[in-house]
């Protein structure tokens, strides 16, 4: 309304309006992090998959005595359980190297392929904070080769972000989380610890945050919107992922050929050392993973005359387009457990070792080929990285609401100390 007159706007107006960001003042932010808190995660799922899917991952504390599925703040200390019983070294990893300390790979080796340079995929960051916890996990303890934080806390914080994206969009209803989230990253980051919810009396704790907080307006912008911000690390995430997938797919080929040739579909009976080797290989494969044992990517019925070169021509067309999250046309749903690595080993040396067995010279070079320790250790730290991002922006400040509950696992940020009051929902 406009002098008692009503205002009638075009669509292109109503469309940049409606992407302003909500938070006009400092204030306003800071109220709506604290009703964001307080929304129910009920709004969160989408329908009865995403509740099974995160159910499955971090269910069985959704009724402990520190979570409450009453509140965002309170279901977010489901995600600390989590990691607290896998044990895992639960630490934000340092950006700029991976786990162990291998620095990011700027050249591969051109013996080996290059790193996919997806179109989701953002510019590296250049300066790497430090993690929100003092020190890392010993060298000991770690395996570059697997999520730092363990396979389910890691799927069970994908899952959060794409939840979070697909509300950001504004198509779900109710709208509590997406009103919630309609400010700039700066802004949202100004709420967090304008509100206290970064600092506990220790100085590691806010030592840690803002090398956070400059590495992601660094890589991202103070101005770019919350749900972009959200989107760019996924994009971060599912680059990386790509290469353990592509690991799989070729897997999948050889397990493929190796039950076509095991059943004899090319019609002719195998000599005894090659049956032999197949039977290895095939065993081998599913000890790697029961997934990949035994599974075609084509019809099961079919005959090759020549099966060692149709998988093969199979395992070179691995499909590498990957729907960007942040599109708008990406259906609400979408992009789930299909993006989640598994808890396959992907050390070189476990790769080497199926690669000897295939059935198929071609094949075992082909995986040999895309075998490098600095590339895997490199893919697992984006991994890490985007995971962390996540937990920085949506879960460690929530923890720190409504108390402390239990005691954190060892390695977790810290809790706020317990009796702080907890902000009442709208």
């Amino acid at each position: 309304m406009r002098g008692g007159e009503r205002m009638l706007l075009t669509l292109e107006e109503r469309l940049e309006r409606s992407a302003r960001s909500q938070a006009a003042s400092p204030e306003t932010a800071a109220r709506l992090v604290e009703r964001f808190s307080g929304l129910p995660p009920w709004q969160l799922f989408f329908g009865k998959p995403d509740v099974d899917a995160m159910y499955g991952l971090t269910g069985e504390f959704w009724e402990h005595p520190d979570v409450d599925m009453d509140s965002y703040h309170g279901f977010s200390h489901s995600f600390r359980l989590a990691a607290k019983q896998d044990n895992a070294p639960f630490r934000l990893p340092r950006l700029g190297v991976s786990p162990l300390g291998v620095p990011r790979l700027e050249q591969p080796p051109s013996e080996q392929p290059p790193l996919k340079q997806s179109r989701l995929e953002p510019s590296p960051l250049k300066q790497p904070p430090l993690g929100l916890s003092p020190g890392l996990p010993s060298p000991e303890s770690q395996n570059p080769y697997k999520p730092v934080w363990g396979v389910r806390v890691n799927n069970a914080l994908i899952l959060l972000g794409l939840m979070l994206l697909d509300h950001t969009k504004g198509s779900l209803k109710p709208k509590g989380f997406y009103h919630c989230t309609r400010m700039t990253l700066g802004q949202y980051l100004d709420a967090l610890a304008g509100l206290g919810l970064w600092t506990d009396g220790s100085p590691g704790l806010a030592q840690g945050f803002q090398g956070w907080r400059d590495m992601l307006l660094a890589d991202y912008g103070a101005a770019s919107p919350l749900g972009e911000t959200l989107a760019g690390i996924l994009r971060r995430y599912m680059a990386a992922w790509q290469e353990f997938d592509h690991l799989d797919y070729i897997l999948r080929c050889i397990g493929a050929l190796s039950c076509c040739l095991e059943q004899e579909e090319a019609g002719r009976t195998l000599p005894g050392e090659e049956t032999d080797r197949v039977r290895r290989f095939r065993e081998a494969l599913c000890q790697c993973g029961s997934d990949l044992e035994g599974r075609e990517p084509v019809e099961q019925d079919k005959r090759y005359l020549d099966p060692k070169g149709y998988y093969f021509t199979l395992a070179c067309e691995y499909p590498e387009n990957l729907p960007d999250p942040g599109d708008r046309n990406v259906a609400p749903g979408s992009l789930r457990s299909q993006i989640f690595p598994s808890e396959r080993d992907y050390s070189p040396e476990t790769l080497r070792g199926l690669a000897a067995g295939s059935p198929s010279p071609d094949l075992r070079t082909l995986l040999e080929r895309y075998v490098c320790e600095e590339r895997l250790a490199s893919a697992m730290r984006e991994v890490n990285t985007a995971v962390a991002g996540i937990y920085v922006l949506f879960v460690e400040p929530y923890l720190r609401i409504g108390g402390a509950g239990a005691e954190p696992p060892q390695n977790l940020p810290t809790a706020a100390a317990a009796g702080r009051t907890a902000f009442p929902p709208e």
